[in-house]
């Protein structure tokens, strides 16, 4: 994601940060393990929204977004968002020092 966010939009905090936390107590380090998180001016947007809210901040795909935010676009990001987690969380469980 870094190498497409030529604008630098992106701030990268880890999850093991524990400020995040303080900052936002309705995130879970569990939930935030297994799902994207997005926070975007105060507001925190997971799995295919937060792809959405990626997709609009970076202009070479900007066109992209006000396609995937109707319904047809959402159903199709959530299905292409969760095929693609699952295939994440399984290569996670395939490998011994990444366990969830």
């Amino acid at each position: 994601l870094g190498e497409i966010d030529l604008d630098n939009s992106f701030i990268f905090t880890p999850i093991t940060d524990e400020e995040i936390y303080t900052q936002y107590p309705s995130l879970n380090y569990w939930d935030v393990r297994k799902t994207i998180h997005v926070i975007d001016e105060g507001n925190i947007y997971k799995s295919e929204h937060a792809v959405i809210k990626i997709l609009d901040k970076i202009k070479v795909l900007k066109k992209l977004s006000p396609v995937l935010s109707t319904k047809l676009g959402l159903k199709m990001t959530k299905v292409a968002y969760e095929a693609l987690n699952q295939y994440r969380l399984r290569q996670k469980e395939n490998c011994s020092g990444c366990k969830l």
